[in-house]
This record gives C-alpha cells, structure tokens and sequence, in this order.
C-alpha cells in the first residue's frame, strides 16, 4: 500500500481511524479563514441560527475554528433566546410599571367627560368623584366607572342618577362643607333659574380641591353669580360649565360667568350634541368668545401642567 492509500493493484484501501482528521475542525488548516472558505460552495450562514443547505446541523465560529452542534445544541440554544426574549419583556414591563408610578408620583389626575353634567376626576391615588349622573333617557351611555364619592347639584332625573353607578359611593349633595376621602366638599346654594328658583328650585355649586387643583362644578346655574358667591367660590382652577341655555345660563351668559370666575381651564358642558336628547343648545355660542379652544377626549396632567394662558377644553363625551 502506497501513500495514497492504494494497494498495487489499483485497488483503494481504507486509512486507520487515527490517520482521519476531524470533519469540521482541520486544525491549522482551518484557522484563520472565513467560513465561506471552510464551506463548499453553496453553503449559506446566517449568524448563530443559519440554516445550511449541504450540513443537517448548525454551526458556530469561535477564534477560526468551527464547532459543531447536533440537536441537543440546537435545543439549547433555542432555550437561551427564549430566556433571553422572556428577560426583555419583563424588564420592559418593569420600565412601564416604574414610568406609571412615577406618574402617580408627579401627580397625575385625570378628567373624563360622560356627557352632559356627569364628569369623571380621578386623583393621583386612584380616587374616583362622578358629577351629576343621568339616567338612560338622556342619551349618553351610562357610566362604568366605580365612583368612590359622587356630587349631586339638584334632584332632577339628568343629575341625580346616582342608583345607576356601579358600587356603593358616598353621596355629596346640599349646601356645607363635607370631608369625604380626604376631600373637602364645599356646597354652595345657587338657582336653576333667573327668578331664584321659583321656576326650576334651587342648584348647589361644587368647589373642591384634588391634588392641588381647584374644581369648580356649577351644576344647573341657571343665573350670573353675585359677588357673594363669588367670594364664596374663591379661587378656581378647572370650571366645569353650563352653556347650552333653555334650562341653563346659555352661551353668552356662560362666557360672562367664566370673566367673573377668571378660571385657567374651561370645559363647557349641558348642550346639545349628536346622542343628547334634550332640547339644548350646542356649544358654538360660547367657543365664539375665546381665542384658545382645544379639544381632547379626556385631560391628563396635574397642578403645573395647568395652561398659562386661559384655554377652554373641549372635551369628547365617553361612548
């Protein structure tokens, strides 16, 4: 038998084990070269996960020199980038949850409009207050939040719903002042009409206080405000504010309740929209008298995120 593995009469013979190199690992041979110079042609790698065409196994490079995975490799390296993409998504989660609690910290609250007089302001803590809740002939759908307190301007069908909310909140109505769940408040007597109530009865004006923003809720105002109750109303942050008329103030004489509150954000509210269906006006009337009007489908923000210059809010009523 000769070098090459030949017998002498042309007849090919098999080397010893010991005498084979290793398939993929050829030692000096195959250090330093690319893998493209180690596979036959054809053969494609696409980073730690290739598929190759001419090998049934994956492959991976590690200083030139080639190791050769089987199934259980395979696995195991499917397990790896499991773990790893199941780390990503909980370090993810852990930002959110981290960013949402930073919110709550800075003092985050939120207004929310249902339609009509009823409004959503949840504090910084999760604390729910609900104005004025209607009952279905109104139009608008019916509240799903669970209200911890909730304020009742008048005894009228379209503000004294509170039997259709769900849970068991604490009912606010009346003139005085009442602490429920560290709020204060203060009921302030007003009529639901120009002629001090002998039309439509009396309307109790809402001030309170949530972290640190002034809510004014004015119910079914149904007149300017005297100096009085002015005072009484004090300073005020956000107003919540009739202005579709026939029931109510309507729009001029809404505008003129907002210059003597001088509030720094205005949501108008009681006027017609496309579900209400009561025989109101909508709000144009009373957007003609201001410069900065937005609108949004519900505010977010806290004392300091409070516009500078006064802005009236359009809010869009939850369907």
């Amino acid at each position: 038998m000769n070098k090459s593995g030949r017998v002498s009469d042309g007849r090919e013979t098999v080397s010893a084990p010991e005498d084979r190199e290793p398939r993929w690992n050829r030692g000096e041979r195959q250090r330093g070269k690319t893998p493209m110079e180690v596979f036959p042609r054809g053969t494609l790698v696409l980073g730690f996960l290739a598929k190759i065409p001419s090998a049934p196994h994956k492959l991976s490079f590690s200083n030139g020199r080639c190791v050769y995975f089987g199934m259980a490799g395979r696995w195991r390296m499917r397990r790896k980038i499991m773990f790893l993409l199941l780390g990503a998504v909980v370090i993810g989660f852990g930002f959110l949850l981290s960013a949402k609690l930073q919110m709550k910290k800075e003092g985050i609250m939120r207004i929310k409009w249902f339609g009509h007089a009823s409004f959503l302001v949840e504090a910084e803590d999760g604390t729910k207050v609900i104005t004025d809740p209607f009952d279905e002939s109104v139009g608008y759908s019916i509240p799903k939040e669970k209200p911890d307190v909730v304020t009742v301007s008048h005894s009228h069908f379209d503000h004294n719903a509170v039997d259709l909310l769900q849970g068991d909140p604490e009912v606010v109505k009346d003139v005085g002042e009442k602490k429920v769940k560290g709020i204060i408040f203060k009921g302030i007597k007003s009529f639901h009409d120009k002629n001090k109530g002998a039309q439509r009865g009396t309307n109790t004006i809402f001030v309170f206080a949530i972290d640190g923003v002034r809510f004014c809720h004015l119910g079914d105002l149904g007149h300017l405000l005297s100096s009085d109750q002015q005072k009484e109303i004090g300073e005020v942050d956000v107003l919540f504010i009739p202005v579709g008329g026939t029931f109510t103030i309507d729009g001029r004489e809404a505008r003129e309740v907002s210059q003597q509150l001088n509030p720094r954000l205005i949501i108008p509210m009681h006027y017609r929209t496309e579900a209400c269906s009561i025989g109101i006006d909508s709000c144009k009337e009373f957007l003609k008298g201001f410069t900065k009007v937005e609108k949004k489908g519900e505010w977010q923000g806290n004392k300091e995120s409070l516009p500078s210059k006064q802005t009236v809010l359009v809010l869009e009523y939850a369907r």
